[in-house]
């Protein structure tokens, strides 16, 4: 009886070492797939090295397999090489992680394709009803099926926007588009929110979204990305480009503007 016990625990505490292994395969294989930025390089350095809960996780699923497959040489060779595949992998996000998008580099390419995106936002807007929502995908759309997508597409290259999503209100004549500077994984996103046609009472400034992690670089744009667990990293010049965006409005309030 007492034998049947212990290999019941051998066989569970097997199979969790190999669940916990192939978890972290998993893990590093979805980052890496999503293209991790030197943000979350660092990011996961740090978990790994500093004393907190999940440096302990990690030094399980790394050091327990490792030892496990030396210990049990039944289990050795399919554990060597789950170990292997991690730390190639780790090794892979840490040599060819992408450098950090920065409000900065934002608001450079719209500075320099300003003029595109509105020309984009109003073809689009043009071929739709009222109150309606239309999404376009560069990577989706097939230039050649329809002469109105192939127009879109030209314009969405020459704006250097990869997809726009965008809204017509009948009632105030207002048009809202989000315009993506660049993926973040599979679904996240570094994007513009552009307001046109809005209404300013009294000259006083509306800005399209109030609150972080929204950056309202005018009355009628917004830098921002999806912000939640395991998304986008935060921009990592966000305090100074506050501080910029406020010291730029303090003096045209000064100037009368």
């Amino acid at each position: 009886m007492e034998e049947k016990i212990i290999k019941i625990v051998k066989g569970i505490g097997i199979a969790t070492i190999y669940l916990i292994a192939l978890f972290f395969t998993d893990f590093l294989g979805h980052y890496l797939l999503s293209k991790p930025t030197v943000a979350f390089r660092n990011d996961l350095l740090c978990i790994y090295f500093h004393l907190n809960w999940l440096s302990f996780f990690f030094l399980a699923v790394t050091l327990c397999p490792v030892g496990f497959s030396f210990v049990k040489k039944r289990w050795a060779k399919p554990l060597r090489f789950i170990n292997a595949l991690n730390l190639i992998l780790l090794i892979c996000i840490l040599i060819f992680a992408q450098p950090y998008t920065t409000a900065a580099e934002m608001e450079e390419n719209y500075l320099e394709h300003k003029d595109d995106m509105e020309k984009l936002v109003r073809y689009v807007n043009a071929s739709a009803k009222h109150n309606t929502e239309l999404v376009y995908k560069l990577k989706e759309i097939d230039s050649w099926n329809c002469k109105e997508k192939g127009t879109i597409k030209q314009l969405m290259e020459k704006a250097n926007v990869k997809e726009i999503k965008i809204t017509t209100r009948p009632d105030t004549c207002t048009i809202d588009a989000d315009l993506v500077y660049k993926y973040f994984g599979k679904s996240s996103r570094y994007f513009y929110v552009i307001r046109i046609n809005a209404k300013i009472l009294n000259k006083d400034v509306t800005y399209p979204h109030k609150g972080a992690p929204y950056l309202n670089y005018n009355d009628s744009v917004a830098i921002t990305y999806d912000d939640s667990f395991f998304s986008c990293p935060r921009f990592p010049d966000y305090s100074e480009f506050v501080k910029k965006l406020q010291a730029r409005r303090n003096k045209q309030i000064f100037s009368g503007q």
